[in-house]
């Protein structure tokens, strides 16, 4: 009887150290998570077969084109010597490094785009339908109108949604970014850079036109602003 009691306790003890190794194993080789990003440099991009400048270019990516990339926070970053980081991806079932400089959580607005609220619905997926609430019901007008999209976007303006100043809330903390949704559907602004964008603190405002007296009768405005959740862009013109 003893015998078999100390065989039956090395029998359990073995079982409980292989399911513990085995699950342990099972959380070093978890896969990590992929992740989907946009090339945000016209007219591409470059893949790279290293994480470097001089790597061996295994081909370029179009702009506006998605690729899969592991995160930074996820072990899926390198450094190169200038201390660039880079991030592994794939695209057309080719894996190589894209310098993060060249990727956006976002797709960038396309040529002809015309507003904020235009470049999301043809670019985002819309969740539900534009929603109004108007400051007056019973004259109905004029209305804050607001929608939302799966990605984490919202946009929202007042009066008219095809005109006018209008506020995105971006789901990421990157102004520049931000910048560069405003820039490409804002022709006032297509000569700015971010550099000089952040000179004046990350608010801008322009005249896009001039009375008689100098004054301005529109106003083409950006404004970046972090929030706890990520950047509330402003974007747009206002008649003064």
């Amino acid at each position: 009887m003893r015998l078999v009691y100390f065989s039956m306790l090395f029998l359990g003890v073995v079982s409980l150290n292989f399911f513990a190794c085995k699950k342990e194993g099972t959380a070093q080789t978890k896969a990590p998570q992929i992740q989907k990003m946009y090339v945000r440099t016209e007219p591409s991009t470059t893949l790279r077969e290293d994480a470097n400048e001089t790597g061996n270019i295994l081909m370029q990516i179009p702009f506006g084109s998605s690729v899969e990339v592991i995160p930074a926070n996820d072990t899926g970053a390198e450094h190169d010597e200038k201390k660039h980081t880079w991030l592994k991806a794939t695209f057309n079932n080719k894996t190589g490094f894209v310098s993060t400089t060249a990727l956006s959580l976002l797709p960038l607005p396309q040529a002809g785009c015309r507003t904020v609220l235009d470049y999301a619905r043809k670019q985002l997926t819309p969740e539900g339908a534009e929603t109004r609430r108007y400051d007056n019901p019973a004259k109905k007008g004029p209305y804050h109108w607001k929608q939302k999209f799966k990605e984490g976007v919202t946009v929202e303006g007042y009066g008219s949604i095809d005109t006018g100043a209008m506020v995105a809330n971006l789901p990421f903390h990157d102004s520049e970014i931000a910048f560069e949704i405003c820039k490409r559907c804002t022709p006032f602004f297509k000569s700015l850079t971010y550099a000089s964008f952040k000179e004046q603190n990350e608010v801008i405002q322009e005249c896009g036109g001039r009375t008689k007296q100098g004054g301005c009768l529109i106003i083409w405005s950006i404004e970046t602003v972090h929030t706890k959740s990520g950047v509330r862009l402003k974007c747009g013109s206002e008649s003064m």
